[in-house]
């Protein structure tokens, strides 16, 4: 009966400690002392040796100011260049669009997400692994630089309704 209680005892003990190091993770990558702006769960997906490209992704960013801020522009020592891409379907193909500049209005979000807004990393210095973390720096013109780290994630496995409901056809 003792050892089965410490056993729970410990079991909890590494929820709560797990619980509170994602939270950490999430606080560093959800606030900025300056900003009114907040970045919520910045990720990535491993890539294979060799791999040049990548694409990161955005829970949340939310305006809590009281006027519209721009992201201009985003930088990481991961890759040379980040730039802000859309997928947009066009005749029945998926294209990416290069966006400029991405306005905020106050007291609203936009997401990063696949098959839709996304972050393109260009010419990696490094390979993605899981588990491995990135900083990551978006850069707004009123609110300035607001850094982050951005999590790796496993690359998950495609399944039968992947194949199925995904276009063979892209253009890039």
């Amino acid at each position: 009966m003792i050892k089965i209680k410490s056993t729970i005892i410990f079991a909890l003990y590494l929820l709560v400690t797990f619980s509170a190091f994602e939270s950490s993770l999430n606080l560093q990558a959800a606030s900025h002392v300056n900003s009114k702006l907040k970045v919520i769960n910045v990720w990535s997906r491993e890539v294979p040796a060799g791999t040049k490209t990548a694409a990161a992704y955005v829970e949340k960013i939310h305006n809590g100011g009281d006027e519209y801020d721009e992201l201009i522009s985003i930088s990481s020592p991961v890759a040379a260049r980040l730039l802000i891409h859309e997928t947009v379907i066009q005749d029945g193909i998926a294209r990416m669009r290069h966006v400029d500049r991405l306005k905020i209005p106050q007291g609203h979000s936009i997401s990063f997400e696949p098959g839709g807004l996304h972050i393109m990393l260009i010419n990696l210095e490094k390979r993605l692994l899981a588990g491995e973390t990135f900083p990551i720096t978006f850069n707004f013109q009123r609110s300035g630089k607001l850094s982050v780290i951005a999590r790796v994630l496993k690359t998950r496995a495609s399944t039968k309704n992947d194949s199925k409901n995904h276009k063979t056809k892209h253009r890039h």
